[in-house]
């Protein structure tokens, strides 16, 4: 069984209308495409039911999920994914978001950023990345009730990088996200950097020709690989 890190209820009822209150937050057994899953939940029917819909949703997701690394890759498609990842908080930024970041490496041809909501985290408090030198998504803070894993709230999360330069001209959002990722790889570390793997929507991607391309997405679930 793997150990689940994250899982998305509000993804869930997307394909389940009216049984999100249903999905417990504790731990059951479920046979996915990667292997089994273990999440808790207490025992009885609401448990059962969660545990076979939570396979039905898992099987279509991998009729269609591409190879993250893949090319062409659009938002609103899923996609499959295993890298080594770091998960957190951004300081000054949205604190109900966690991001998940892979390490650079040299021969890696993309570079996977996913964002989410610390209330879907199944395991501990995620670390605090701090960057002291200037604020980050100040909008965000102020967008109360909004989902952290919505592409909006991704957005707000930028919203300092995208504002409007000494030029009068606001970059773009490659630049925001490159600038962005570049704070990240700042403050976090490759050896601290877990194997992960699970399904996520794609929020946006890049393709550079001189750097790494980028794929944004949001995932459905992440868990840990065997070591």
């Amino acid at each position: 069984m793997q150990e689940v890190i994250y899982l998305s209820d509000r993804k869930l009822s997307q394909f389940l209308p009216g049984l999100r209150s249903a999905w417990p937050r504790q731990r059951v057994s479920v046979s996915t495409p990667f292997g089994g899953v273990e999440v808790d939940p207490s025992p009885g029917p609401a448990s059962d039911l969660w545990g076979r819909h939570l396979l039905r949703v898992v099987r279509r997701v991998e009729e269609s999920a591409r190879w993250y690394t893949e090319e062409g890759m659009r938002p609103g498609q899923w996609i499959a994914f295993e890298a080594p990842l770091n998960y957190f908080v951004l300081d000054g930024a949205d604190p109900t978001m966690v991001f998940f970041a892979d390490a650079p490496e040299p021969d890696r041809p993309v570079r996977l950023l996913l964002h989410g909501s610390v209330d879907h985290l199944i395991a501990g408090p995620p670390a605090r990345v701090t960057d002291e030198t200037r604020q980050s998504g100040t909008l965000v803070r102020n967008l109360l009730g909004s989902d952290a894993s919505a592409p909006g709230a991704l957005l707000a999360a930028l919203s300092d990088d995208l504002g409007t330069g000494p030029d009068g001209r606001r970059p773009s959002l490659v630049g925001a996200l490159h600038a962005l990722l570049a704070r990240i790889d700042a403050q976090t570390h490759p050896e601290t950097a877990a194997t992960m793997r699970g399904y996520a929507r794609v929020t946006t991607g890049f393709a550079a020709a001189k750097l790494p391309g980028l794929l944004v997405a949001s995932p459905l679930y992440v868990e840990y690989t065997d070591a």
